[in-house]
């Protein structure tokens, strides 16, 4: 009973007051929330689950400050949402996670981000196209941006020098390349090899060489 008064008064308390920020450059920083002490960091917990409702009690418990900063951004049903979708096992699919939950806890997404990421969870899952919506998340949200277009753009500059090989006349195969290696790389060794060869064999006879210049310069000093 002590607990439970002790946690409602913290719930009350930091409801009096703005959300923390979530930490980082832009949409771009870490998944972490600024540094809070750790009886505030609990009812922020305790408060995103009085907002969503006990279901969301495994969302909050396993993700961390960040998953209660997210429902708290958002309004309960989409909260509510969010926690289904990590107890159905969609979001644990995709690559980064809880970078996306911190893209729904910035003060600018909410639930437009929260909605949106809720509808592509499928494509999500996708690395290039996860790349894509974490460098613009408001524009997609806004549907001001294609997702797809943004795929097909990574995915020709990852692709263009390998065009530009094949344009050049370059194999490409990477096969051609490994035999290719597999004789220029023997046929460098064996030039090196031969190359201190012949310094080793020159070397002796570079004194007597210093002696004759010096002999010669001697003999035409007296003439």
């Amino acid at each position: 009973m002590r607990k439970t008064l002790v946690g409602m008064v913290l719930v009350t308390v930091t409801a009096m007051f703005p959300l923390p920020e979530v930490a980082g450059q832009g949409f771009k920083g870490p998944a972490v929330v600024a540094p809070l002490d750790a009886r505030t960091r609990r009812a922020l917990r305790e408060r995103a689950v009085l907002r969503a409702g006990p279901g969301s009690r495994n969302f909050v418990e396993e993700n961390g400050d960040v998953a209660a900063l997210a429902i708290l951004r958002c309004s309960p049903n989409v909260g509510r949402m969010l926690a289904k979708a990590h107890d159905d096992g969609d979001l644990g699919l995709i690559p980064d996670s809880p970078r996306l939950l911190q893209l729904v806890a910035h003060p600018r997404c909410g639930d437009d981000v929260a909605l949106w990421i809720l509808n592509h969870l499928d494509d999500l899952r996708d690395a290039d196209a996860l790349e894509v919506f974490l460098n613009a998340p408001l524009e997609h949200a806004m549907r001001l941006r294609k997702l797809e277009d943004g795929i097909a753009e990574v995915r020709g500059n990852r692709h263009g020098i390998g065009d530009l090989l094949k344009k050049s006349g370059f194999p490409t195969d990477p096969m051609v390349w490994i035999i290719i290696a597999s004789f220029v790389g023997p046929m460098i060794l064996l030039h090196r090899w031969f190359t201190r060869k012949k310094e080793r064999e020159v070397r002796p006879h570079a004194p007597r060489a210093i002696e004759m210049e010096e002999s010669w310069e001697s003999e035409s000093e007296f003439k």
